[in-house]
Parts: C-alpha cells; sequence; structure tokens
C-alpha cells in the first residue's frame, strides 16, 4: 500500500506495542527513514492504567464495583428502578461497564457508580433491590484520574507530538503528589508499584522509543503559552490575539536533569575527572531537540533527496544551527504572538510563509513532526 501511494508521502507510521506490528513499523522506518516510527500514545496510558488497576491492593475495589454494576445491568427490574430513580434525584448519567481492551473505562466505570451512589444506596435502604453496597473506590479514582483524563485528551485528533510530553509530564507531576502525600493511607510497596509502573511506560515511550526525540522537540518548539490563569485562557479563547511569550522554550523543566518527577535519582560516585566544558549556552534539552531536527534534515537531503528552499545541504544546516538558538532567546521572527485560533502547527506554517524572513529549515523540519498524528484510533 505504501509503495502504491508513494513513499515521499508520508512521514510517520504509528502502531501499538504487539510484536508483529511494531516489527512492521521498524522494517518500514528502516526502509523509508524519513517515515518516523511513532507509539500509539493513549495505548501506552492504558496499559499504565491496565497495570495500576491489577495492583493486588485493587482487587477487591474493582471487584465489587464490577459486581454491583453488573448486578443492574444485568436485572432489568433493578435497572428501571435505578432510572427512575434517577429522576428523583436529578442524576443524568447511568453506570458505564468495564472494557475489556480499554483500560481506562475501569476509571469511567468508577466515576459512573461514585455518581450512581445515592441512588443506589436509596434503592437499598427502601428494600427495593438487596444489594450490599461496600464500594470506596475513590482512592482508586484518584490514582486512575490523571491516565485516564491524558488517554482522553491524546484521542483528539487535533494532539501533536508536543502534547504527548505535555499530558505525560502533567500525570507525572499529579502521581508524584498523590503517592507522596503523607495522609494518603495507601502501602509504601504500593506506592513504590506505582512509581515502577509509570516509569517503566514513560521510558518505553518517552525515553527509549526509536523516536523518542520527536516528542522531546515537539514540546520545546511548541510556541503555545506554558502557563495560562484562567483569566488568560478567557482572553486567548476570546480574541484573537494574546501578547507574545516564550511558550515551553523557557519552561522550568528544562532546567531538570530528569523531567520525570518519579524517576530514581542516579547515584553519584566521586571522580577526579573533570566534566565536559559545555561548548554552548542552550541547555542540554535544547541542543536534544536541536540535534533532532539536524537529523531530520540530513535525513532529507541524504535519503528523501529533497532540498529544503534550494539550499545546499551544508548552507541548510548553518542556518538550522543560528535558527535554533534564536528560537530558544525568541529573537524576530520567532517572537511573534500566537493568536487564539493557532496551535504549534498552524503558527509555523504561519511563519514559514513569511518571505521577509528566512524561516525555513527550522519550520520545514519542526512540521515533518507536528502534522504527524499520534495515535491509531
Amino acid at each position: 500500500v505504501l509503495n502504491a501511494i508513494g513513499p515521499l508521502l508520508f512521514r510517520g507510521i504509528v502502531s501499538n506495542n504487539t510484536g508483529n506490528t511494531r516489527l512492521a513499523c521498524a522494517i518500514v522506518s528502516k526502509t523509508f527513514p524519513w517515515v518516523m516510527n511513532l507509539i500509539d500514545a493513549p495505548h501506552h496510558f492504558q496499559l499504565m492504567l491496565k497495570d495500576i488497576g491489577g495492583l493486588h491492593y485493587f482487587k477487591e475495589i474493582i471487584e465489587c464495583c464490577c459486581q454491583t454494576i453488573k448486578f443492574f445491568r444485568k436485572s432489568s427490574y433493578t435497572n428501571a428502578h435505578l432510572h427512575e430513580k434517577h429522576k428523583d434525584l436529578k442524576i443524568k448519567t447511568g453506570l458505564t461497564s468495564f472494557g475489556k481492551t480499554r483500560f481506562s473505562t475501569v476509571y469511567l466505570s468508577g466515576c459512573s457508580l461514585r455518581t450512581n451512589m445515592p441512588a443506589i444506596k436509596a434503592l437499598c435502604n427502601a428494600n427495593t433491590v438487596n444489594l450490599k453496597v461496600r464500594v470506596r473506590n475513590n482512592e482508586l479514582l484518584l490514582i486512575l484520574v490523571p491516565g485516564a483524563n491524558s488517554t482522553m485528551c491524546l484521542e483528539s485528533t487535533n494532539s501533536t507530538v508536543s502534547d504527548v510530553y505535555v499530558f505525560w509530564l502533567a500525570t507525572l507531576a499529579e502521581l508524584h503528589d498523590i503517592i507522596t502525600d503523607r495522609h494518603n493511607p495507601m502501602p509504601n510497596e504500593v506506592r513504590e508499584d506505582i512509581q515502577h509502573i509509570t516509569n517503566f511506560q514513560w521510558k518505553e515511550m518517552i525515553e527509549q522509543s526509536p523516536t523518542a526525540d520527536v516528542y522531546h522537540a515537539g514540546f520545546i518548539l511548541d510556541p503555545r503559552k506554558c502557563l495560562l490563569s484562567y483569566l488568560e485562557l478567557l482572553e486567548f479563547y476570546s480574541s484573537k490575539l494574546v501578547l507574545g511569550n516564550p511558550g515551553y522554550r523557557k519552561s522550568d523543566i528544562l532546567r531538570h536533569a530528569n523531567a520525570n518527577p518519579l524517576a530514581i535519582a542516579p547515584i553519584r560516585v566521586n571522580s577526579s575527572r573533570q566534566a565536559p566544558v559545555a561548548t554552548t549556552n542552550l541547555p542540554d534539552p535544547v541542543r536534544r531537540a536541536g540535534q533532532f531536527l539536524l537529523d531530520r534534515l540530513r535525513i532529507e537531503y541524504n535519503d528523501r533527496k529533497t532540498p529544503i528552499c534550494g539550499l545546499r545541504e551544508d548552507e541548510a544546516v548553518d542556518l538550522l544551527k543560528d535558527q535554533i538558538g534564536k528560537y530558544y532567546q525568541s529573537e524576530p521572527p520567532f517572537d511573534r504572538p500566537v493568536t487564539g485560533d493557532e496551535g504549534p502547527r498552524e503558527w509555523w506554517e504561519r511563519l514559514n510563509q513569511d518571505r521577509l524572513y528566512i524561516s525555513q529549515p527550522i519550520a520545514v523540519c519542526i512540521l515533518m513532526a507536528l502534522s504527524l498524528r499520534r495515535n491509531c484510533n
């Protein structure tokens, strides 16, 4: 199919983590190096939720939730009375069953059960149904909500590789706050299990995947504002323009050696060897993103045989290196504001179309990544 359509028309391929599909994607990416081999981001969040929900600590809670929902779903009598009680208590949502492959439905089912609990208890107290309800799923929902919300957001067709990195950081930060909370009654071994599960999925997708740098580069080269207050959000969505901002390129997260707050700190061994002196003022994460862009540019010239704006390869490389530094320092033309109807891809396209400045090749290279879809839904 790829050869029939034309390999030059493809920029990326995405799959889940099954053996056959991963091997097929690896073969395609090796044969056509400009086709980036991506991992299905929502699928990895689903796997994380599956592993957390599979912990023995949550087994009884999930079984109780499942049995309660099944009891009402299987009986038309109890289901009819539950719907009537919905009207009395003004409950607008019903019970959601567990999915076999979409593991975020564990969270959705738990939320639906919590919402319907007043109606269920009312039916039990009135002896309409004979059911002993002992569901205490708040702790489970608290752990699952960051990953479940990230999954639903990343399933949007408008999400970018930058959003994958942002939602991973948000999920890790939220889980860090939960498992380090002293008032949380969760045993230490369960906290450690959650930490290991989350770190495994983070490493497999963001640190060790074949094209892990695409998420990192997309994050740094996302011109959108990284911290918006509620009033700024209203201004952003109600008007056509907001003030210029540095975006994620100046985010505090770039100052850390590891962006993952759940990562286990490495053991440092004292050595007489001096650390290498940095040859540039750019932070390591920015240099990593720049190296990714340089690699993509060389693939364009050497494998795809597609020069950028008529430039020779050495000219394009020198220009790209210069533009990476200017982008990080928010120098013109990279100080342009983001308008209310723009995403990162639209911002770079608008910049690329401006012939007053030579915005290529940095715009061309990052648009290759921002044009990709991150999931196979």
